[in-house]
């Protein structure tokens, strides 16, 4: 995960780790880009108003899935073809639960 606000991340974490209960969760304030050419997970969570935001949003052919939240989205906007998903801070529980789930 993603997020240059500290504060949020132990409340990522409590939501993370009742949803993908298997998976491990590491959190970054600050990312190169060439770190995150290296990522290698299966969810990328962003936090809209990180730097690098723009960057990981333009690149191509991803294999893990971008979740980008944000309190400012007001709707989830679904781009499975992209592994693309932006999603309003307060679904973020919910929309990971459906994505993990079914």
């Amino acid at each position: 995960m993603l997020d240059n606000n500290f504060g949020r991340h132990k409340i990522i974490l409590e939501i993370i780790e009742q949803v993908l209960t298997n998976s491990t969760v590491n959190f970054y304030n600050k990312l190169s880009f060439e770190d995150i050419n290296k990522i290698d997970c299966d969810y990328f969570i962003v936090h809209k108003n990180n730097d690098e935001f723009i960057f990981i949003e333009s690149l191509n052919n991803c294999a893990y899935k971008r979740i980008f939240f944000s309190g400012g989205y007001n709707s989830i906007k679904e781009f499975p073809e992209d592994n693309s998903y932006y999603v309003p801070y307060k679904e973020l529980f919910n929309f990971l639960n459906c994505l993990e789930n079914g």
